[in-house]
């Protein structure tokens, strides 16, 4: 089975104007779109489209459609004039937990016949209930990571402007998984944020162990993410930036609202 689950953790770091972090542990899965099914039937606390402990369904990634993730996800490569994907697909993801869900960011791995992968798809979610793609189809190899560079289309944090672009860093998957997201701007580091994983086994154990540790995590990110914003804005003074209207073909209305029921 290639699906598995990576204990991470997760390292916001600002250097500039000011130098602020912050950090947390995070679980993350790695589900191979194939073998949902196969999971929902084996697995007693994980189900594809139902009720359960831990559930992915189909409706909260991409779009609203009644289709599966893979179709919809070749949906949008198709519209961006990019080949359609046939192999296999890794979503590294949070599934819903009690029906709750908090899903910042997704990563889509397209792997080959190897189970290696020249192509990856983040989709990026934000607090105003939009999402954005950024399609990676030129990934090089950098450092021992796969990189790829994009302008930046999206308004995530309030106190970043659209100008600037991103460098994107994504490891192989494997007993590790790292990314890594940079903001740079007029040549110079902004901010980055980084995932550092280690691969644990999927199974109704490995499951039932992560409940506890996600329901925390889930519970006290968003607190932590609201006391870093009011710091950054009443003591380091950044400058807030309203919410621009969307400007690329690839945002798009949430299919759910994040960080929410």
């Amino acid at each position: 089975m290639n699906s598995c689950i990576y204990k991470c953790r997760i390292k916001h770091t600002r250097v500039s104007p000011k130098t602020y972090k912050f950090d947390y542990d995070q679980i993350y899965y790695a589900i191979d779109l194939d073998e949902l099914p196969s999971i929902s039937n084996s697995i007693n606390f994980f189900s594809h489209n139902r009720l359960n402990i831990f559930s992915i369904k189909d409706k909260d990634y991409l779009d609203t459609s009644p289709n599966t993730i893979k179709q919809k996800l070749n949906t949008w490569l198709k519209k961006g004039n990019y080949p359609i994907h046939e192999g296999k697909v890794i979503l590294l993801t949070m599934p819903r937990l009690l029906n709750r869900i908090f899903n910042p960011i997704n990563f889509y791995f397209l792997l080959d016949c190897k189970n290696k992968y020249s192509r990856a798809v983040i989709e990026v979610n934000n607090t105003f209930g939009e999402s954005h793609l950024y399609i990676l189809d030129d990934l090089t190899v950098n450092g021992g990571l796969k990189s790829a560079t994009r302008p930046k289309q999206f308004h995530v944090s309030p106190f970043n402007p659209m100008s600037g672009y991103y460098n994107f860093y994504l490891s192989e998957i494997g007993s590790e998984i790292q990314t890594k997201i940079e903001l740079i701007r007029d040549n110079e580091l902004i901010m980055f944020t980084q995932l550092i994983g280690d691969k644990s086994i999927l199974n109704n154990s490995t499951l039932l162990k992560s409940v506890l540790p996600s329901l925390i995590s889930n519970w006290l990110t968003v607190p932590k993410i609201m006391i870093n914003a009011a710091f950054l804005y009443f003591v380091s003074k950044l400058k807030f930036h309203p919410k621009p209207p969307p400007i690329s073909k690839q945002t798009y209305r949430s299919p759910k609202q994040h960080y929410t029921k």
